[in-house]
C-alpha cells in the first residue's frame, strides 16, 4: 500500500458533509461502534482480557510519554489556563513519535508511520494554544484505528483497546490536563459533563449496560463513584 502524510482537508460545511458521506467516516464510526459493543458489561479491571502485543507496546509508550513529566515541571507564571512548559513537552513529543511509531510497526508496514505519526502528535493538545479537546481525542482514537486496519489490533482485541489502551491514555491525559493547565478546547459547559472528552462516556456507560446497581443518578452518590470509579471509565470521568 502507498502511504502519505495526512493533510486538513475539511475547510467549510461542504467539506464536512462530503467526508460524513465518505468511505473513511463510515469505517471510523463502525470502528468506535464495534469498540463500545465489545465492552458492554465489563469492567476496567477485567482480568480475562487478553493485551495483544501491540498494545502492550502502545501502553508502554503512553507510559514512556508520561515519565517526562518528572522532567519538564510547570513553569512558574501567573496564568489560570496553558502553562508554556507543555509546548517543551510536545516538542519532545515531535521529536521522539517517529521513532516510537516505526518501533510499533512490523517490517512489512514500517513506511505507514509517516500517516501514523501525525495522529499520534494531535493526540494530546495543541502546543500552540496550549489546549486540549474532543479533536485531540479523536485522534488518538485515528491512531488506535489505524493500528487495527494494519493489523495489529485484531476483531476480538477490541476489549483490550478501549479497557487497556484507550484508558491508560485517559490516564495520561488527567496528568497533561493537570500539570499544564490545558485550556478545554472548545467546551460546551453544560451540554458535556467533561470539558475535556467525549468517548469515555460513551463507552464508558456501554460498561454500566444492564449493572444492576449502578443507574444514572449514580453520578449524584459521591460514595458509589469512589468505590467503583476504578472499574468504569464513566465514574472515573466524574469522580
Amino acid at each position: 500500500p502507498n502511504f502519505e502524510v495526512p493533510k486538513k482537508a475539511i475547510f467549510n460545511t461542504a467539506d464536512l458533509n462530503n467526508f460524513k458521506i465518505s468511505k473513511t467516516y463510515s469505517e471510523i464510526l463502525v470502528f468506535v461502534r464495534r469498540c463500545n459493543e465489545a465492552v458492554l458489561g465489563r469492567r476496567l479491571q477485567d482480568d480475562s482480557i487478553e493485551m495483544p502485543i501491540a498494545g502492550q507496546q502502545v501502553i508502554v509508550m503512553l507510559e514512556t510519554f508520561e515519565g517526562w513529566i518528572a522532567s519538564i515541571p510547570p513553569s512558574q507564571q501567573p496564568m489560570r489556563f496553558g502553562n508554556a512548559a507543555f509546548r517543551t513537552w510536545h516538542a519532545r513529543l515531535s521529536r521522539e513519535a517517529p521513532g516510537l511509531v516505526t518501533s510499533l510497526l512490523p517490517d512489512g508496514v514500517a513506511d505507514a508511520a509517516i500517516e501514523l505519526v501525525p495522529y499520534l502528535e494531535e493526540s494530546f493538545g495543541n502546543p500552540i494554544r496550549i489546549d486540549f479537546g474532543t479533536g485531540h481525542e479523536t485522534s488518538f482514537v485515528a491512531f488506535l484505528y489505524c493500528l487495527a486496519r494494519l493489523g495489529l489490533f485484531r476483531p476480538n482485541d477490541l476489549p483490550a483497546i478501549v479497557l487497556g489502551v484507550f484508558n491508560r491514555y485517559m490516564k495520561l491525559m488527567r496528568a497533561l490536563q493537570a500539570t499544564y493547565l490545558l485550556e478545554p478546547a472548545g467546551s460546551h459547559g453544560v451540554w458535556g459533563l467533561d470539558d475535556y472528552h467525549c468517548l469515555p462516556f460513551l463507552w464508558g456507560s456501554a460498561q454500566l449496560t444492564n449493572h444492576p446497581s449502578i443507574t444514572p443518578s449514580a453520578v449524584n452518590d459521591d460514595n458509589l463513584i469512589q468505590e467503583f470509579e476504578d472499574d468504569y471509565m464513566y465514574l472515573k470521568c466524574v469522580a
